[in-house]
């Protein structure tokens, strides 16, 4: 999970990039969702690779502790594996 991934989705298209498929992509509101589509398209990643989330990385709406292996959030990540997010 890449949360607070603005439009750019920089993040997330750097994990496409070293082979994760399953991905999701979280920022607040449904704003950034078109120009996000867009920045996908235009480096030719297929978005049914890529889930786009409307929410808050303080208050995921949805939430199994199983659900990701990881989760980054800013300049680091979280390992949901070994810890839980709050």
């Amino acid at each position: 999970m890449d949360a607070g991934c603005g439009s750019a989705v920089r993040n997330t298209l750097a994990f496409y990039e070293f082979g994760c498929r399953d991905l999701t992509a979280l920022d607040i509101g449904d704003e950034w969702k078109d120009t996000a589509l867009k920045n996908l398209n235009n480096y030719e990643i297929d978005s049914g690779f890529v889930n786009l989330v409307a929410g808050n990385a303080d208050n995921l709406p949805y939430y199994d502790e199983n659900e990701f292996a990881k989760l980054f959030y800013g300049n680091g990540y979280i390992d949901c594996i070994t810890q839980k997010i709050r």
